[in-house]
């Protein structure tokens, strides 16, 4: 019995020493438990099995008090978790009914304007004047406008537009926006034209407000003064969290890489700049002390959190850094896994819907990996060169990070970077050079002959890091495409790595989960290799008929829209390729009958009274364009906008050839 408990004791930590842990596990389900169950009150089942727990403790049994107690906190932090779910859900996100009026006051609150196509931003409406509805909780929605578009930030609309629900296409490979969105209070969207709105008033920005918008307006004049194009929309995203000026092809380049994270500012910067700024504290060591310098780059990386915006990532970065500081300042003895978790808790706390959040999962589950595996991974190559001790360390947290984030990026984005490893040690040199100058920039710039030639490195070092990125997405394989991971599969790799890279572990079970792994990864690479041949016709959610006809690495898309419009269905294909990678080739078929061959495959694509008509070797497949078909062909498909089975308004269908 001794035995064993030892051994559970070296595959999961013991309660007291990484409590919240287990409390953040106990809390999460409970948001789980309302989100599955939401017409479920679990009170009056705590309130059954509460007094059984009361008997266990008057037992004055050891063994049953410690159990009890954590059993009760277990389910405690579940009902704590389901609560907090549902008073958010009622306070944020409720089933509140939009008006059918079209008309709208709402208040800008967040907007990123471009010069070129749509601009997206954020604003909150407060009434329905036109039905004289106001709302006890302002309605948050997405929005986007055109170039015309002349509002601001605080600008009061009264707005006549249309308002629908965010919901997903469900193509292969799309990412889940209804869930991004709502996990920021957005349930709704909004198209503003030019002529749909005016101003009605401006309501003035607080005087704090003004004082940062003050400092973000400096910094960005103080950028734009020394740099310009790809090398300022670099600089934007990576030191002050804007990321609007970045084009598709800066945006692809760092997502091939495995380097996306670096043009948000999140975890990797404020560890950067809390390293950078503690070196120079040690500078004035017989100055300060090293107590009053921590709480200085505490409130100092609060006001970076403010300037760059207060971005949930932000928010979650500068929170988890503040609270290990101040830990580990404290002199006491402290568990960073568990602090962890609390700093998780607390978010969750205040935003349960964040537990679903990418950004959220992913550098929590980094910061995990780290803690868990970096000393163990480090030892794989010791060294007394200081040089290759510094590259190692930097490959060693690399490392770490993606053993816990690797199955979770295969789920949601379907493409592993192979050069992960050396893009990461090229990004732990340039990142800092840059965050370290770009920070020296806005300090030294009222110096003229100074701040030029931090400006000109600041160019030079972004400059040389870009190239560097477009370099690693040029070498051959460079990114694998095609893994359509189910989450079951996420939950197996990621405890098969926890338990295979864990400092003690027994030879069983190593073994056991050696075995386990071997036989994740088998499927994984199968299930690839079968999306890299499989033979299939997809047609997607789209309004415009599109679909695509795939054999192995070839493939071709049909759409049904004008010429100058493919790039609109390359966009909306790119997820697809993820999924099903290949040579693609498009053909337009608007307002036209195609009669062509494919390999050995014959098709054929003709208009008829319903819609169209699809024939691959002699198979029928009726596309129905008009609500008004009294008869509906066998095996038809029917556009979005028509309601019923087989709507592509359910997401798109896919044929196996």
């Amino acid at each position: 019995m001794k035995q064993a408990l030892e051994e559970t004791t070296l595959i999961l930590p013991p309660f007291y020493k990484q409590s919240f842990s287990y409390l953040f596990f106990f809390y999460s389900f409970g948001i789980l438990s309302y989100l599955s169950f939401p017409n479920y009150n679990l009170t009056p089942f705590i309130l059954f099995i509460f007094p059984i727990f009361l008997v266990n403790w008057a037992a004055n049994n050891k063994y049953l008090e410690r159990t009890t107690f954590i059993l009760l906190l277990a389910i405690s932090f579940v009902l704590i978790g389901n609560t907090s779910m549902g008073e958010f859900q009622k306070s944020n996100l409720s089933e509140q009914e939009i008006s059918n009026s079209e008309v709208f006051e709402a208040k800008i609150i967040e907007f990123q304007k471009k010069d070129q196509g749509w601009s997206k931003g954020i604003a909150s409406i407060t009434s329905f004047p036109k039905t004289g509805e106001a709302l006890k909780n302002p309605i948050k929605i997405l929005f986007f406008t055109d170039e015309k578009f002349k509002g601001e930030i605080d600008d009061i609309l009264l707005v006549n537009s249309s308002l629908s629900r965010i919901e997903n296409k469900n193509n292969p490979g799309e990412f889940d926006m209804k869930r991004y969105w709502q996990t920021k209070g957005i349930q709704h969207i909004s198209f503003i034209q030019f002529e749909n709105y005016q101003l009605v008033d401006k309501q003035k920005a607080s005087y704090f407000q003004q004082f940062i918008r003050g400092i973000q307006k400096t910094f960005n004049s103080i950028l734009e003064n020394h740099l310009q194009d790809g090398e300022l929309s670099i600089a934007k995203a990576l030191i002050l969290g804007d990321k609007s000026l970045l084009d598709s092809e800066t945006r692809n380049s760092f997502t091939a890489t495995g380097a996306m994270h670096v043009l948000a500012v999140s975890g990797l910067h404020i560890g950067l700049i809390l390293q950078l700024l503690l070196g120079v504290a040690k500078l004035f060591s017989r100055i300060i002390t090293k107590k009053i310098a921590v709480i200085l780059i505490v409130l100092l990386l609060w006001i970076y959190a403010l300037i760059t915006g207060f971005s949930p990532s932000v928010i979650r970065a500068v929170f988890m850094f503040s609270v290990l500081a101040l830990s580990q300042l404290s002199g006491r003895t402290y568990n960073p896994i568990n602090t962890l978790f609390f700093t998780a808790f607390v978010i969750l706390l205040f935003q349960p819907l964040y537990l679903f959040d990418v950004g959220f999962q992913l550098s929590y589950l980094a910061m995990l990996g780290i803690f868990l595996f970096y000393k163990k991974i480090e030892s794989w190559f010791p060294t007394k060169n200081k040089i290759l001790r510094y590259f190692w360390q930097g490959t060693a947290i690399g490392l770490a990070a993606q053993a816990m984030t690797t199955p979770l990026t295969l789920y949601y984005f379907h493409q592993f970077p192979n050069y992960f490893i050396l893009s990461n040690l090229g990004l732990m040199l340039f990142s800092g050079i840059i965050l370290g100058l770009g920070v020296f920039l806005f300090l030294l710039n009222f110096i003229p002959f100074i701040g030029q030639i931090n400006g000109l490195l600041l160019f030079i070092s972004i400059w040389l890091m870009f190239g560097f990125i477009q370099w690693v997405e040029k070498l051959p394989g460079s990114v694998a495409y095609g893994f359509t991971v189910p989450f079951s599969m996420v939950l197996i790799l990621s405890v098969c790595i926890y338990f295979l890279l864990k400092i003690q572990i027994t030879k069983k079970t190593w073994f056991a989960f050696g075995f386990l792994f071997f036989l994740a990864l088998s499927n994984l690479i199968y299930t690839r290799w079968d999306n890299l041949n499989s033979k299939h016709v997809c047609i997607f959610n789209n309004n415009d008929l599109v679909f695509t006809l795939k054999k192995g690495a070839q493939i071709v898309c049909f759409y049904d829209s004008e010429v100058n419009e493919k790039h609109k269905v390359e966009f909306m294909l790119a997820s697809y390729l993820k999924c099903y990678p290949g040579e693609i080739n498009y053909i337009s078929i608007n307002k036209k009958n195609i009669s062509t061959q494919f390999g050995s495959d014959k098709i054929k694509v003709t208009k008829t009274a319903s819609g169209k008509l699809l024939e691959i070797n002699g198979r029928e497949i009726p596309f129905i364009y008009s609500n008004k078909t009294i008869f509906i062909e066998k095996n038809s498909v029917k556009m979005p906008w028509i309601e019923g089975e087989r709507s592509l308004k359910n997401g798109s269908i896919l044929y196996d050839l």
